[in-house]
């Protein structure tokens, strides 16, 4: 096989290509030295710029741990607060359940008087004054545990907001606890050291990060809200405090009315007493009066006897005169008018006794009206004076 010759190329063009070759390899070779005078800048660029920027981050990340240090101590400060008005209110709240459990031995006492008094009879069981304010008395005072009832829901709700505050402050005060621990973290953190590593923050990726004036307003938003609930429990233990003190005074000053109304009741009843037994010793001195007129009476009947029975026996014997002799002559006349004056006079004795009898009857009726009545007074004074009286003694009004 015959093989063709190749071309071959003549010097000239053996030159030029050489001399296209050197041109293109100096071309290069600037371009490359001019590269790396180009990257030296840029690479001393970058320095100063990572540097500068790194600094400025670092005056950032201190700025911002002053700023969160800052408001954690402003957050901590209010905290102390909610805290010194939850010990208040908690304070107020056992003032409150301790006055609340004491109402229980006035209504007692209360009660009790009013039962007692209940027993009272006949005319005694009267609607009197002592009663009226006994009953007021006892609208006071479970008013007042009404009162109190309320007041205490009152308490526990502020507490319930209070207690909610103070978590959220606590919660608050630790989220930027962590911020600034992770915030000097990356103050600490410089480029040259082996154990950085990077997490998987694809987790934190659906969180949305809040702005500076978002944070400023909720921070303000928490500080403001927190000095509402200081100045709640404040006006709420105001309210408190003023509500024991004027149940207190109301339920004394009504105390010292239905005491006054029992004790008048006590002088008027024993006074009424008094008169009725002044009545009974003048019926009783009556009643003896009465029984020795009536025996006077019955000793004339008795002394009208003789008279009487003699003025019969003389009529008598006058008529056994005989014949014309039988005559009604002065002596029978008188005999006559002296006989029926003796019968009117015993009449008239017996008439007199009658009546007596009649009075001495009412007399006793009396007597025994007054003593059932003094009785009623007796017992009406036992259960007042000894008995009401002296549970109303005992009972005490406290301020709390």
């Amino acid at each position: 096989m015959i093989q063709r010759p190749r071309q071959k190329f003549v010097e000239p063009e053996w030159k030029h290509a050489n001399q296209k070759l050197y041109a293109c390899s100096e071309v290069e070779r600037s371009r490359a030295e001019k590269l790396v005078d180009d990257v030296e800048v840029v690479i001393s660029e970058t320095r100063k710029l990572t540097a500068n920027v790194q600094r400025d981050v670092n005056r950032k990340l201190e700025q911002r741990v002053n700023d969160m240090e800052h408001w954690e101590t402003e957050i901590n400060f209010h905290l102390d607060r909610v805290k010194v008005q939850i010990d208040s209110l908690e304070a107020t709240a056992g003032r409150l359940n301790k006055a609340r459990e004491a109402m229980k031995e006035p209504i007692h006492i209360n009660d009790a008087c009013i039962a007692a008094r209940e027993q009272r009879k006949g005319i005694e069981l009267v609607h009197d004054e002592a009663e009226k304010e006994l009953l007021k008395e006892e609208e006071v005072l479970r008013g007042v545990v009404l009162l109190y009832n309320r007041t205490d829901e009152q308490l526990q709700e502020q507490l319930r907001l209070a207690r909610k505050m103070r978590y959220q402050l606590e919660k608050d005060i630790q989220n930027r606890s962590e911020a600034v621990n992770i915030d000097r973290e990356n103050i600490e953190l410089k480029n040259h050291q082996f154990n950085i590593q990077l997490n998987n923050l694809s987790q934190f990726a659906a969180r949305r990060p809040t702005s500076v004036d978002e944070w400023e307003s909720l921070t303000n938003d928490r500080i403001n809200q927190s000095n509402q609930i200081v100045k709640n429990c404040t006006d709420l233990q105001s309210l408190v405090s003023g509500i024991l003190k004027q149940t207190s005074e109301d339920m004394a000053s009504q105390k010292k009315l239905t005491d006054e109304a029992l004790s008048r009741r006590i002088y008027d009843v024993r006074n009424a007493k008094d008169k009725l037994e002044e009545h009974l010793a003048k019926l009783r001195q009556q009643i003896t009066e009465t029984e020795i007129n009536m025996e006077k009476l019955l000793k004339a009947i008795e002394e009208k006897k003789p008279a009487k029975l003699l003025a019969a026996k003389r009529l008598e014997n006058r008529c056994q005169r005989a014949s014309i002799e039988l005559c009604n002559d002065a002596v029978q006349y008188k005999l006559m008018e002296e006989s029926m004056m003796i019968e009117q006079s015993v009449e008239k004795l017996e008439q007199a006794y009658e009546k007596a009898k009649f009075c001495l009857k009412n007399l006793r009726q009396k007597e025994v009206d007054l003593e059932e009545e003094i009785a009623l007074k007796v017992m009406t004074l036992a259960i007042d004076a000894s008995e009401v009286e002296c549970m109303r003694k005992s009972l005490l009004i406290r301020e709390y």
